[in-house]
């Protein structure tokens, strides 16, 4: 059963999963004694998932980023794709 939901919604679950897991470490770190003798690894690992959820949510930029283009490709049959090129906003433009 797909609850209405496209696919698009299903592969971005387990990418919004992941980013919740620095929040729970974050609480449960400060709920930590520091003289824990887990306190330092719990430390390491939110560090860690706060820098992987930076990387994916760079890397989910890069995808829609590309995506774009490819749909303005599709549109006009031109390639507007260059390493560095970034989409900023798309809109209607009337001519006067």
């Amino acid at each position: 059963e797909s609850r209405g939901l496209d696919l698009n919604a299903f592969l971005i679950k387990p990418v919004q999963r992941a980013c919740k897991y620095p929040l729970l470490l974050k609480e449960l770190l400060k709920q930590t004694p520091e003289t824990h003798v887990d306190y330092e690894e719990l430390k390491e690992a939110f560090e860690a998932m706060q820098t992987s959820c930076m990387k994916l949510n760079e890397r989910k930029r890069d995808v829609e980023n590309m995506s774009h283009f490819l749909t303005i490709k599709a549109r006009t049959g031109k390639n507007f794709i260059e390493s560095g090129r970034t989409f900023i906003d798309d809109g209607h433009i009337g001519l006067i």
